[in-house]
């Protein structure tokens, strides 16, 4: 049975929001144009966290499906959705902020869970680097 690399989704949601933050703070404004490229940036960013998720996890356990590693990326997303709703939460009530509103929820959840499934998806099933290791020495 496939498992969640919980060490890999760990690493998702680190870098994941560390990227997701540092576009945000580099293309952040207003304007409705610079929105869009700040989601794309930010998706594009979460794909790479997804597509990192999966290496590892497919370099400690293996995947054998690619629905082994879209666990262990949308697992990283989830937790990295919550914990930038969290943030966006306390830096809105720091600023007398409008808060959460259900369309900044549901783009989050588009980028967040979007981004790393794609990402994850992209990597090919294969097999663990020790099953590799002893396969080659044989």
């Amino acid at each position: 049975m496939d498992q969640i690399d919980l060490r890999a989704a760990a690493v998702g949601v680190v870098a994941g929001t560390l990227g997701y933050v540092l576009v945000a703070a580099l293309l952040g404004t207003g304007e409705a144009r610079p929105l869009l490229v700040q989601a794309g940036a930010q998706l594009g960013v979460l794909a790479v966290v997804g597509a990192l998720v999966a290496l590892l996890q497919r370099r400690r356990f293996g995947t054998y499906t690619r629905t082994a590693a879209l666990r262990t990326a949308l697992t990283a997303g989830g937790a990295g959705l919550v914990v930038v709703l969290v943030l966006g939460v306390a830096a809105s009530a720091a600023t007398d902020g409008p808060g959460l509103t259900p369309a900044v929820i549901l783009v989050n959840a588009a980028i967040w869970l979007g981004g790393t499934a794609v990402g994850s998806v992209l990597v090919r099933p294969g097999e663990a680097r020790a099953l590799r290791t002893v396969r080659a020495a044989q």
